[in-house]
């Protein structure tokens, strides 16, 4: 069990250096894929954050991208750990293990949750209506992780679902 203090600094986490998004498909295609992302080149930060998800029994997909000894040493890179979160399931419930803590990035969380109750319901659809259904969600997500953007104007929390 996660101590209340571990969530919040999980959610800190997600605040500063997490994206909540939905992928786009390198394809081409107009698909939409939720998903959590965080990369940080702080080894010890990013096991803290498997520690935390394992203990909940969140799948996660991980991986380390390190860079040659000579391109370390030319242009002073480090190794680049990287995470995401997307099988519904357990986006679903990392997403309801973070969101009393956030504060920058609650409305994305929200509005992802939102998209995976409205297609969660829909069981046996065709990939593509279910596609179609979460574009809305994501046109907002990905206006609102634009630089510079202000959030939008007032988007239902969990409680008001």
């Amino acid at each position: 069990m996660v101590s209340e203090t571990d969530k919040a600094w999980l959610a800190g986490i997600v605040d500063g250096e997490g994206c909540i998004t939905f992928h786009r498909n390198r394809s081409g295609s107009n698909k939409a894929t939720p998903a959590f992302y965080v990369c940080n080149t702080n080894e010890t930060l990013m096991l803290k954050v498997v520690s935390i998800l394992k203990s909940e029994g969140i799948e996660y997909y991980y991986r380390v991208r390190t860079k040659s000894e000579e391109s370390k040493k030319n242009r002073g890179w480090k190794d680049v750990y990287s995470l995401r979160v997307s099988k519904i399931d357990s986006l679903t419930k990392f997403l309801l293990l973070i969101r009393p803590y956030l504060i920058s990035k609650c409305q994305q969380s929200d509005l992802v949750y939102q998209s995976l109750l409205a297609t969660n319901k829909l069981n046996g659809l065709k990939d593509g209506s279910i596609n179609e259904i979460r574009i809305p969600y994501a046109n907002r997500v990905w206006e609102l992780n634009k630089k510079g953007n202000k959030p939008l104007v007032h988007i239902p929390t969990l409680k008001e679902i």
